[in-house]
């Protein structure tokens, strides 16, 4: 690399049946020069070289950004496609009392709801890069309602009777945040629906949901929170995400259990 920052292609050329130190050369050398002008061939001047690899460079940054642009933009018509039929599923489910996931877990429902029917839609399906015609909601799914910054609905996470969590793929899912209201007047940050649910009942507190410890960080970005109800998560991920929110924390005393 020249000290104006331009880059030249290097070859040595050495005989490995003799001990020599070899031939170093680019195509910059003037040796090099005189042996293309020894052969008959044109020799292009410095700036010509350089000029040519600006553009090359130019041409590959600019492409780029036009695939960055479109891969940004898929991805935004695919969380507006998740978030509409998230909204229907929310606005045609049933309010929950009972479930097979309350119960596994002995918390009760904080407004939550039941999906009564399947809620097909063409979603944008990101590791595999397309869309897809899927069911979205299924039947009987529990729905808690996820909400972004500004307070809009735009994913649910759904949970089956046996646990198993899932969210309206291609859908926002990290930095939303749900809300059990409390009467402490504290309000604490939790991960899951069971762990905070389990915190209020025992607390008062007002519990924030977001959903994974990697959000907890996110979601104390904007919300006015006086302390996370951490996971105590055998490989210290819960302890490590309740400390990137720079608040209080509390943890139960065995590793490997959360407040449930």
């Amino acid at each position: 690399t020249d000290k104006d920052g331009t880059s030249w292609p290097a070859i040595t050329f050495k005989s490995f049946k003799r001990a020599e130190d070899g031939t170093f050369w680019k195509p910059r050398d003037l040796a090099w020069q005189h042996y293309q002008q020894d052969r008959g061939e044109a020799v292009p001047d410095a700036e010509e070289r350089r000029a040519a690899y600006r553009a090359k460079i130019e041409a590959a940054a600019a492409a780029a950004a036009a695939a960055a642009a479109e891969d940004e933009r898929t991805q935004a018509e695919g969380r507006a496609a998740a978030a509409a039929v998230a909204v229907e599923a929310w606005e045609a489910a049933e309010a929950c009392e009972v479930h097979g996931y309350l119960s596994l877990k002995s918390v009760v429902s904080h407004g939550l709801r039941v999906a009564r029917r399947n809620h097909r839609a063409r979603l944008w399906n990101d590791e595999a890069g397309h869309w897809q015609d899927v069911v979205a909601v299924r039947s009987g799914d529990l729905l808690i309602p996820m909400s972004n910054e500004a307070g809009q609905l735009v994913n649910v996470q759904r949970i089956d009777a046996s646990g198993k969590k899932r969210f309206v793929m291609g859908g926002r899912a990290h930095g939303c945040h749900f809300r059990i209201e409390g009467h402490s007047g504290r309000v604490a940050l939790a991960e899951g629906y069971a762990t905070g649910s389990t915190w209020a009942a025992a607390t008062g507190d007002t519990v924030v949901l977001a959903f994974s410890a990697g959000a907890l960080a996110v979601v104390a970005g904007y919300v006015q929170a006086d302390l996370v109800a951490a996971d105590n998560d055998a490989s210290g991920t819960g302890e490590k995400a309740a400390k990137a929110t720079g608040l209080p924390y509390h943890m139960p005393p065995i590793v490997g259990a959360d407040w449930n």
